[in-house]
């Protein structure tokens, strides 16, 4: 899953990923962003996805373990 579908356009899923750790004032190194590409894995048989549906997706699955 190299891109994901926003409402205006595709984007590069490495952008979302600094999008969401950045929005949730989590530390942007190599293992956050691990992290969080496997937290999405899942998605991988599943693109296009819309940005808010993963979004959520992360909040429900990264948030709570804080």
């Amino acid at each position: 899953m190299e891109r994901y579908v926003s409402l205006a356009d595709p984007q590069e899923i490495a952008d979302l990923i600094d999008d969401y750790l950045l929005a949730r004032n989590y530390s942007l190194t190599e293992q956050s962003r691990e992290l969080v590409r496997n937290v999405l894995a899942p998605f991988r048989s599943h693109a296009p996805m819309l940005r808010a549906d993963l979004i959520g997706f992360l909040d429900t699955m990264i948030a709570p373990a804080r």
